[in-house]
């Protein structure tokens, strides 16, 4: 989990400076077609035992068994579902909300899948231990959503107070109008030093 996290905030930390100025479609059509590369290549060289499920050779065991009549819907759900739309809302998220809170916020996810697929009726109730860490999980997230908008809000305080300084204009003012006061016009209106 704590490599998980770290790498979640690399990736929205790198995905965050980038979608400054790229729209949400052209950061993510880049990051989903390599991550399927990488993925698919993977599970070439972990020892797959066929292309294409059939002659003997079941779907959990070839390279595109994802696609067998037996898996396409839940491939298709899986890669529709939380691939597509839930990272897409991610990346499109870390324009405006801070990494930190994002990846803080997604390791709540194993407990969420757990608690959802007991509500669905296709998994058992969460253990004792997954039951008292909840709470103590949530308190966590609070925190840290609550400390990054306290230094949020500290830092737009700052600047928007150095730029409204008491005398802060006149002082401006005063210096542009000295430095003018040194200057003669020519006839092109541009001004030289007396």
């Amino acid at each position: 989990a704590l490599g998980a996290a770290v790498a979640f905030i690399l990736y929205f930390l790198l995905g965050r400076g980038l979608r400054q100025w790229i729209p949400t479609t052209a950061y993510v059509v880049p990051v989903f077609t390599i991550s399927a590369l990488t993925l698919t290549t993977a599970a070439a060289i972990a020892g797959t035992q066929c292309v294409a499920p059939g002659d003997g050779c079941p779907p959990e065991r070839a390279l595109l068994g994802w696609a067998s009549r037996k898996w396409i819907g839940h491939s298709l759900y899986l890669a529709l579902g939380p691939g597509v739309c839930g990272h897409t809302f991610l990346n499109a998220a870390v324009k405006y909300v801070d990494p930190l809170v994002i990846s803080i916020v997604m390791l709540g996810e194993p407990a969420g899948s757990s608690i959802l697929g007991y509500l669905m009726g296709v998994a058992d109730l969460p253990g004792p231990w997954t039951l008292a860490g909840g709470p103590v999980f949530l308190v966590g997230c609070t925190m840290t959503i609550v400390a990054t908008r306290r230094r949020e809000r500290a830092a737009s305080g700052a600047q928007s107070s150095s730029r409204h300084l008491p005398g802060a204009t006149q002082l401006a003012d005063s210096t542009e109008n000295s430095s003018r006061e040194g200057m003669i016009d020519d006839d092109d209106g541009r001004g030289s030093r007396a």
